[in-house]
This record gives structure tokens, C-alpha cells and sequence, in this order.
């Protein structure tokens, strides 16, 4: 069971500087942070109580920037043409784009910035009579392309054999959930996982897509990213 907490806790500030990968890129003189954290209960081996973890923060705000230097607009730029393109492929396939369809894009952008497998591609075959079978294509940190292909009892299932067969992590899907973002029939879907480490350790992913397949590969890669990140974290 997971819980909000500390959902008011806002951070403000007249005066500082901005820094990106070490660099420093603008001056400001005034910003505000609303934080938010989820914890989730932990029960405690050979005891009767139970203690909880940190499992997300999310946080909201602005900042007001002055000397703002050239790399920064390189960066923000970057980021602009990206989530551009996939707004772009989004209103090819949409009648409509909503508010919450850019708000997912942006997301999605940022699930992305950290992730050491990103999804090149997915492809499903299922029907009746068929055996669901499931090729998923991902970019590692060294920026090679690897392919693999497995059988399930279903396509999404079929596909997260496939995501193991490559990332070679082990881990448990203890929970999956589907809603819809927007209305519509091509309403974007987003996908939210939770799976376990053999530590004990539970992250969460999330993926957003026109297409439920792709909107749940997405989600296991950003959970198992995670996971990852952690591990690397921990080796430190």
C-alpha cells in the first residue's frame, strides 16, 4: 500500500544559480518547489509492525533566470525538438490532442533522459489459434542494438520475456494497471508496473502509448531502468 505524504512541503528561494552537468548556465532570483514523496509500508521480517520506504518524490515549481549562457539554450532547445517530433507523430495518428497528451509526451521525454535500454522497437504476433510471440528490439549504454524473440501465454507477456531475454535482471511483476490519458478510442494509454527486486526493493514504471503493447514494454524498461540505476548506485 502506497500513501502520499509530506504533499505540502514547498521550498523557496530569492537568489541562486543554475547548473547543468557541472556546468553553471544562468543566475536566478526567485524560485519555488512544491515536493511531493510516496512511501509504501514494508513489513519487517520476525516482527509485528511494519516500516516504509521512499518509493517516488514528484515535485512542481518555476524559477526566473537572468545571464542565461548559450548552453542552456542548446539544452532546452534538444529537449523542445524532441518532445516537437513526438507531438508531430502523436497528431498523425490522434484526431485530437489534449492538454494531458503533451503533458504524457513531456514525461515520457523524461522517463528516457536516465534509462540505460531504451525501446528501438516491438512487434507482436497473437489470434487464436496462434502462440503469442513477441520481438523487441533495444539500444544498451553502449549504443548497441539488441534483438530478441520469445513465446508467451500472452502478447504482454510474450514481450517481457523478450525485454528479460536482453536487460538480464531479476526481478518480479507484482502489479500492472492500465488507464486511458485522454478520451477517445485513440486515447493515449498509460501502463503502470511494479516489480521487486530479489532484494526486496519494489520500483515503479510508467509508459504512455497509442498503442497498449508499446505502453506497457515502455513501462517494464522504465522499471527495470530503475532498478539498474539503483544497482549502479549502490556499487558506488
Amino acid at each position: 500500500m502506497s500513501e502520499a505524504i509530506d504533499a505540502a512541503l514547498v521550498r523557496s528561494g530569492t537568489w541562486g544559480s543554475l547548473w547543468i552537468d557541472g556546468e553553471q548556465v544562468a543566475e536566478c532570483y526567485g524560485c519555488q518547489a512544491k515536493i511531493s514523496k510516496t512511501k509504501e509500508s514494508v513489513p519487517r521480517c520476525r516482527a509485528m509492525m511494519e516500516d516504509s520506504k521512499l518509493v517516488s518524490t514528484k515535485g512542481t515549481g518555476s524559477i526566473r533566470i537572468y545571464n542565461v549562457t548559450s548552453r542552456l539554450i542548446e539544452l532546452e532547445g534538444e529537449a523542445l525538438d524532441q518532445v516537437y517530433e513526438a507531438f508531430l507523430n502523436l497528431a498523425d495518428k490522434k484526431k485530437e490532442v489534449y492538454d494531458e497528451d503533451l503533458e504524457s509526451l513531456v514525461n515520457e521525454r523524461d522517463r528516457n533522459e536516465s534509462a540505460l535500454y531504451a525501446l528501438e522497437g516491438v512487434q507482436v504476433s497473437t489470434g487464436f489459434p496462434l502462440t503469442p510471440t513477441a520481438t523487441v528490439t533495444l539500444r544498451n549504454a553502449a549504443d548497441q542494438v539488441v534483438t530478441a524473440c520469445e513465446y508467451g501465454t500472452g502478447p504482454i507477456d510474450a514481450v517481457y520475456k523478450a525485454v528479460n531475454k536482453i536487460v538480464q535482471v531479476d526481478n518480479e511483476l507484482t502489479e500492472f494497471s492500465v488507464q486511458s490519458i485522454t478520451r477517445g478510442i485513440d486515447a493515449l494509454g498509460e501502463v503502470t508496473i511494479r516489480v521487486t527486486a530479489p532484494d526486496g526493493g519494489v520500483y515503479t514504471g510508467r509508459g504512455a502509448d497509442n498503442d497498449i503493447i508499446v505502453s506497457s514494454t515502455k513501462a517494464y524498461l522504465n522499471a527495470l531502468n530503475r532498478l539498474l540505476n539503483d544497482k549502479q548506485e549502490h556499487r558506488r
